[in-house]
């Protein structure tokens, strides 16, 4: 291929330069917008540019299909065939992009050039019918913009422009946890609390400190704290169980991965049996009123109950002073 002048593209990547590894994907992105495609001069410059080695590079470009490291047609066209999609006939969607550029099947680069035709995963538009990605060139860039509920007679309109872009767009939260992304240097925590950061953290924080509150149930606490009902049961399940769980963490580990699974957290010579009986079923209790005298249903104290307390004694003494390694050697 004709030399390249690259000129341009440092201007464009100049502001990633100094983020090296951190400004790869945003580089790509900026050389795509330019060419349309990454020859391999562009990526050999982003390489030297960003400190990266140029076999990293490649392989971000391989890895993300909207990469392409070969010609395509100067209009990309990607309709989405997910589930959702599909439901309101993508497919025909996609046959009519397939006849529009005069290509066989998805996949195919038209003979003239114009455009490739590609089946995609989710664009995000779910709720809009079927939604198609196009990039095109306009004043020396490509563009991409995403279009909803677009029909199989609709597609002649939307290659010819004559078609809005959709106006949904992905909201919530990720706006809040992205929303410092890009700006060229790693934010400091309180940039990201001053931007809307740890919304989550505090609202898990108010919710348990109204945990406190005797006989509070999930819909009670959700019209308090203005939540969904479904959602505070959750808290309030996992705010209970937590005293559990890090019990049970004392006991044991289970690592993710290909590596993980279950193992003891301390040698079995410091586990005790109370511990492991306790992280299991709780406190133990052999009869209620032995540790809530107030729970029986006499008035005053049963004959019976030093009797249960002396036992519950004598059952804790024995579970504590039984270790793991020990109890594992009885069988």
């Amino acid at each position: 291929m004709p030399e390249l002048d690259l000129t341009l593209l440092r201007e464009t990547i100049a502001a990633f330069t100094p983020q090296g590894r951190s400004g790869l994907l945003p580089a790509l992105h900026a050389a795509q917008s330019l060419y349309g495609w990454i020859p391999e001069p562009i990526a050999a410059e982003i390489s030297r540019a960003l400190n990266v080695p140029l076999a990293d590079v490649h392989g971000v470009i391989e890895f993300y299909a909207m990469f392409y490291n070969e010609p395509i047609g100067q209009t990309i066209v990607r309709v989405c065939t997910d589930p959702a999609c599909s439901t309101h006939h993508a497919d025909e969607v996609l046959a009519a992009a397939c006849r529009k550029a005069v290509v066989d099947q998805p996949g195919e680069t038209s003979a003239d050039g114009r455009y490739t035709i590609e089946r995609s995963p989710c664009l995000g538009l779910c709720n809009t019918g079927v939604g198609v990605c196009v990039t095109h060139p306009h004043e020396g860039r490509f563009h991409t913009a995403a279009y909803g509920n677009v029909r199989p007679y609709t597609i002649n309109d939307l290659l010819a422009g004559h078609t809005r872009p959709a106006e949904d767009y992905v909201g919530g939260d990720i706006c809040i946890v992205t929303a410092l992304c890009g700006r060229g240097h790693t934010a400091s925590l309180i940039e990201y609390e001053a931007a809307g950061g740890m919304r989550a953290l505090l609202w898990e924080l108010r919710d348990l400190l109204d945990l406190t509150a005797k006989d509070l149930d999930g819909r009670t606490l959700a019209e308090r704290i203005g939540d969904g009902s479904h959602f505070v049961d959750r808290r309030i399940i996992r705010a209970r169980a937590e005293p559990w769980l890090r019990q049970l963490e004392r006991l044991i580990l289970a690592p993710r991965g290909a590596r993980g699974g279950v193992t003891l957290a301390r040698l079995p010579e410091e586990i005790t049996l109370l511990e492991v009986v306790e992280a299991i079923d709780g406190p133990i209790a052999l009869n209620e009123c032995v540790n809530d005298q107030g729970a029986c249903t006499f008035g005053e104290e049963c004959p019976l109950r030093p009797i249960w307390c002396e036992a519950q004694e004598d059952l804790v003494k024995r579970l504590k002073s039984t270790n793991f390694a020990q109890f594992a050697s009885m069988h």
